[in-house]
């Protein structure tokens, strides 16, 4: 049905026409940016233009409203990945006195080596490369434990040599790291698992540890092998609101 404009309805500059049953009828012009939505009998509405980057939230039968979006409980910092790579690292980090740090098949360049996690500071970064504390016990796939405790460079992941893992292997799991915005010390936990298919062995590791001596904030973490590169996998740090 064509559309008849009479003096009757005449439409506003930026209006809408919309038919009310048994003509045509305008809405007024509404504000750049804003919406329109039903007002139940009445002619239809706009709303008005929210801020940038605000998300427009419903009232039930009321008008809808712009709000500012909740933070989310974890923000991504960034994904990347491995490819003989001397290390992985997330540098320039500021607001967060938490991160996850998800780690998926990291995998060695050569056997024998221990896997850590470092901590930084400064805009350099300058990283801590000793005086860590660890302990991460392992239960290992024939029934074996497997203990470590002591003074490292890093936040010992895992010891494949003395676990009889070699490089066929990989690693994945989680490491929390807390205290990184202030001058207490840097505290990493978690649960990581290992596999190597070739010797069919594989363990599952609970790991805790901090960083001695560091009395700023800390802008910047890594992940390393003591020596060689890390030849695959991928590796994601996570900021978590709390």
């Amino acid at each position: 049905m064509p559309v008849v404009i009479t003096g009757n309805n005449t439409p506003t500059a930026g209006g809408v026409t919309y038919g009310d049953g048994t003509t045509y009828a305008n809405t007024a012009a509404g504000s750049a940016g804003g919406v329109l939505y039903s007002a139940g009998s009445s002619a239809p509405a706009f709303s008005a233009a929210g801020s940038s980057g605000q998300l427009l939230q419903s009232n039930g039968a009321s008008a809808p409203t712009w709000v500012t979006a909740s933070p989310a409980a974890m923000t991504l910092i960034s994904t990347q990945t491995a490819s003989s790579s001397a290390s992985i690292s997330w540098t320039g980090l500021s607001g967060y006195n938490h991160y996850m740090l998800i780690m998926d098949g990291i995998a060695p360049s050569t056997g024998g080596l221990i896997f850590y996690v470092q901590v930084g500071t400064g805009a350099g970064p300058t990283y801590i490369t000793s005086g860590y504390n660890t302990n991460s016990l392992a239960s290992l796939g024939n029934g074996a434990p497997y203990n470590y405790a002591g003074s490292t460079a890093g936040l010992i992941v895992t010891d494949f040599w003395n676990m009889g893992i070699r490089s066929t292997s990989y690693v994945s799991g989680n490491i929390t790291l807390n205290n990184m915005t202030n001058s207490k010390l840097a505290i990493g936990a978690g649960i990581v698992s290992y596999v190597d298919h070739t010797n069919n062995l594989f363990a599952l590791t609970s790991v805790n540890g901090q960083s001695t001596g560091n009395t700023t904030a800390k802008t910047a973490v890594r992940i390393l092998f003591d020596t060689g590169n890390i030849a695959s996998g991928t590796a994601s740090l996570y900021g978590i609101t709390s």
